[in-house]
Parts: C-alpha cells; structure tokens; sequence
C-alpha cells in the first residue's frame, strides 16, 4: 500500500491502480475483508480484526481513489461491504462501553474514519452510475447523488470547524465525486438528453446552469483549502495527494469555461502555484508537467 500511495502521489496512476489492486488481492487471500471488530471480543482480538478492518478499507478507499485519475471503466478488484455502517457503529459501541476514557483527539479520529468510509461509499455508487446505459437514468441517479454529496460535504465541513486533518481525507473524496458528477454532465447533457423535442432546450439549459453553478463553487472551495494549507509547509503535509488531482480538475474546467468571471484568472493563477507547490513537495513534478 504504501508503494501504491507513493506511485499515486508522484502521477504514476496506471501503477498505483496496478499496485492497489494487487494488495487488494492480497487482503482477500488473507481474509481481512472478513474482519469485523465486535465490542463482544477480548481487547487483543478486538484490536488485531479493528487493525484489519481498517486496512480494508484503506485499500476500498484507494483503489476507487486512484480509478477516478485513469480510465473510469477499468474493473475494480473490491466491492463494498453491503453493510458499511458496521465497522463504524461496533467502533463507536466499543468507545461507549470502554472503561478508558478517550481522548478528544481520539474520538474527532474515529469520526474522522467514518467519514472516510462514507464518502468512500458515496465515490463508488457514483463509479457505478456512470455505467448506466440509458442517459435519463444515469442522470437522476447522479443528480441524487449530488444532492447527497452536497449534504454529507456540508455536515462533514461543519463538524471539522475549520480543524482539517482527519478529515481532509472525506473532503477531498466527495469534491473528487462531485467533479466526475458535473463534468460528466456538462459533456454529455448537449448531446444525449432524451426528452420530447419542446422541453429539451429549456430542460438542457436549466441541467447545464445547476452544474455550472456547482463546477464554480467547488472552484472556490478548492482554492480556499489549497491557498490556506500553501501558506505553511507543515501544513502542506495534511492535503492527501489526491488533492493535486482535484486540482487539476477544477483547473480544467476553468481555462474550458465558454464564459469567465473576473476574478477566475486570479484563481487559475492561484491554484497552478498551489499544485506546483503540492507536486513539488511529493516529488512528482517532471510526471506530472
């Protein structure tokens, strides 16, 4: 895992996504896909299937993290548990039960963990709409998708007060989802809308404002995070590498943008010092140039 995360940090995406998928091999000969911490387990036993648990899930969470920078059709060798609320709520009974008081560093990393997973969760089903066949239905999926996003993202940017850290990690993952959902739309809503021909300019017209609307505030978002956590080196090193990713992205829709702000130039200009900055101190400039 570490050799994956290392090759994703410095551009090297079809690798990374190689390397994942071998550990998520790995994982499944060990059967730590299995492990399901339990508040009925003695501490050691709890702590060996919390560690595995955990590490499951860091490889759910890469894999579809590093798919989102290939090709999005690639296979993914991992499914989601079909209850990805268990790991979590065992967690969360074992602190209520737990003679140890936590601390409350501890307790923001354990909910920091939770929203890994959710958004994790909320990428994939995201990956999977994008599969749909029939344009009418992969928009309303997405289009709940969104509304789901949204929600989680504003929840989760409450709950961090500004704190970052641990919760960096989800952030980034539902602003990665939220892009694949808008850029998706904004290529395929001129060309596949499906409706009877006197509502389809009005309809295509309304679909391309809402993620306009959404590609510019996740522009402004982005360029608040990178411009704050650029300030200060140490700083720099609580970003995952993913956020070059979203980036780039939000740089993309900028410079395709039929119409500009003003103040998108500033922001343009911000965001390519802040990657540089980014891809520097990972050491992945020359790939990723």
């Amino acid at each position: 895992m570490i050799m994956a995360t290392y090759e994703y940090a410095n551009g090297k995406t079809n690798d990374a996504f190689a390397s994942i998928g071998l550990c998520a091999r790995m994982g499944y000969a060990a059967h730590i896909d299995n492990a399901h911490p339990s508040q009925k387990m003695e501490a050691e036993e709890y702590s060996e299937n919390e560690a595995k648990a955990n590490t499951w899930w860091n490889i759910l969470m890469c894999e579809r993290t590093f798919l989102c920078e290939t090709d999005l059709k690639h296979p993914l060798s991992t499914k989601l548990p079909r209850n990805t609320t268990s790991h979590r709520d065992d967690e969360t009974s074992k602190e209520r039960v737990s003679s140890t008081p936590k601390s409350e560093t501890e307790n923001i990393d354990a909910g920091g963990f939770a929203c890994v997973m959710q958004a994790t969760y909320l990428l994939d089903q995201v990956i999977k709409a994008l599969d749909m066949t029939d344009f009418e239905s992969r928009y309303n999926q997405l289009h709940g998708l969104d509304h789901t996003l949204q929600t989680v993202l504003a929840v989760i940017m409450d709950q961090s007060q500004g704190r970052g850290g641990i919760y960096c990690t989800a952030i980034i993952i539902l602003l990665r989802a939220l892009i694949i959902i808008h850029s998706h739309n904004l290529t395929y809503i001129t060309t596949e809308l499906n409706l009877n021909p006197e509502s389809i300019l009005k309809e295509k017209d309304k679909r391309l404002e809402s993620s306009h609307a959404a590609m510019k505030t996740i522009a402004t978002m982005v360029d608040e995070i990178s411009t704050t956590h650029t300030s200060v080196l140490s700083l720099v090193d609580r970003i995952p590498p993913s956020f070059v990713y979203v980036i780039r992205e939000v740089i993309k829709y900028i410079e395709n943008a039929e119409f500009r702000v003003d103040e998108w130039d500033d922001v343009e200009s911000r965001l390519s010092s802040s990657s540089r900055k980014f891809e520097y101190r990972w050491g992945g400039r020359q790939i990723y140039a």
